[in-house]
Formats: structure tokens, sequence, C-alpha cells
């Protein structure tokens, strides 16, 4: 298997699950505030949002790039 191959998967992961845990993280942020009620004096409740945002990305950031070279094992290419 190439290294390369594997190190471009790995990278594809971390860039594709940061913005997909960034992504959940938004909604879910945007969910909270609403059924929590959170006052939105001073920005307070886009400062709730950014925080779940934050933790959407790192979380996807660490994970993505496991998945994505777990996928670039499982799947080889047809010659």
């Amino acid at each position: 298997m190439s290294a390369g191959r594997t190190f471009g998967f790995g990278i594809l992961g971390f860039v594709i699950g940061g913005a997909t845990g960034a992504g959940l993280g938004l909604l879910g942020g945007l969910a909270y505030t609403s059924l929590a009620l959170v006052s939105g004096f001073e920005g307070h409740s886009g400062y709730v949002v950014a925080f779940w945002m934050l933790a959407g990305l790192l979380l996807g950031g660490v994970v993505g790039p496991f998945v994505g070279v777990s996928l670039s094992r499982k799947f080889k290419p047809r010659v």
C-alpha cells in the first residue's frame, strides 16, 4: 500500500471530518440555545453556539483522519 495514498486519505479525513463536525456543532448549538432558552443579551447565545462549533470541529478533526486511514486500507485501488 502506498504511504502517500494513506497520508492523502488522512488529510482528506481531517478536512472533511472537521467541516462536518463544525456543521453538526453549529446545528447542535442552535438547537441547544433554542431548547435551553439561552439569552441573547450581549451575544451570549452566540458564544454558546461558537463553543459547540469549536467542540465539533475538534472532535471531527481528531476522528476524521482515523476514518480516512481505515478507509484507505479497506478499499484498495483496482489496477
